[in-house]
């Protein structure tokens, strides 16, 4: 049976109120931590790769990006400022050659998807590689920037077949309507060519913060509620726009 989205009365009970005491400063400490983690990580990455060997550097990046983001996940926690449910996540185990594709609704998502799966690539916008906190951090993982289609298309799929995972939200942008926007087809074009199987995530999240013009300084409503769940599966061999329906079906689905 399909689950309901996230709703106030659904789900990880919240375990204190949203006015609970020094809320301002467990905030200020969540986003001082996550410049502290982000930045310092694109300078330690800025220094040490030229100095690894190329066809290591990749998976390196996306280990620590893994390690790191787990780690401030589990911080959140900690400071009560997020409850989370990700346990299917954690049970999709070490598959190689997975395009993970999901629902965008915060800028949190890529977050608690890379605290749980390892060997993540991810398609990025271009302007992204250029960002002080993400920029450095992000070349290292052999992120792959989507200025060109056709490029970014040779890249993921080549990423694929040496055994890494694709993390895809075909929306292209944050969630701006409800369930989600019209999907672009770049990840369907991806899984043909590699011949990739296509897993659907369902991201869930009662909270405004980091949606479309939310500003990350800017206080929501604590704890945040987030739950991924695995949607259905796409085995290789669906033509793209058939697939790219099907997708887009799954999330209506699961998240009207």
């Amino acid at each position: 049976m399909m689950r309901p989205p996230i709703g106030p009365s659904q789900s990880l009970p919240r375990v204190a109120s949203r006015e609970a005491p020094l809320a301002g400063l467990r905030f200020g400490c969540a986003v001082f931590a996550c410049g502290v983690i982000f930045l310092g990580w694109c300078l330690i990455a800025a220094v040490i790769r030229p100095w690894l060997p190329a066809s290591r550097r990749a998976r390196i990046g996306r280990r620590r990006i893994h390690r790191g983001f787990a780690v401030y996940v589990k911080l959140l926690e900690w400071l009560g400022v997020v409850q989370i449910d990700l346990r299917e996540l954690e049970a999709v185990g070490d598959e190689a050659g997975v395009i993970f594709v999901a629902n965008h609704p915060t800028m949190m998502d890529v977050v608690l998807v890379i605290s749980r799966l390892d060997n993540v690539c991810c398609i990025m916008k271009s302007a992204l590689q250029d960002n002080a906190f993400l920029g450095a951090g992000a070349r290292l993982a052999g992120y792959i920037p989507n200025d060109s289609a056709r490029a970014m298309i040779r890249q993921a799929t080549e990423t694929l077949r040496e055994g890494a995972r694709m993390l895809i939200f075909p929306e292209a942008t944050r969630s701006e309507r409800h369930p989600v926007n019209p999907l672009t087809g770049g990840f369907a074009l991806i899984a043909k060519q590699a011949g990739a199987p296509v897993q659907t995530l369902i991201i869930e999240t009662d909270t405004p913060f980091l949606r479309k013009g939310w500003s990350i300084f800017r206080r929501p409503p604590m704890p945040m509620r987030f739950r991924i769940r695995l949607g259905r599966r796409f085995e290789p061999g669906l033509e793209p726009g058939a697939l790219i329906a099907a997708v887009e079906r799954e999330f209506h689905d699961q998240l009207k």
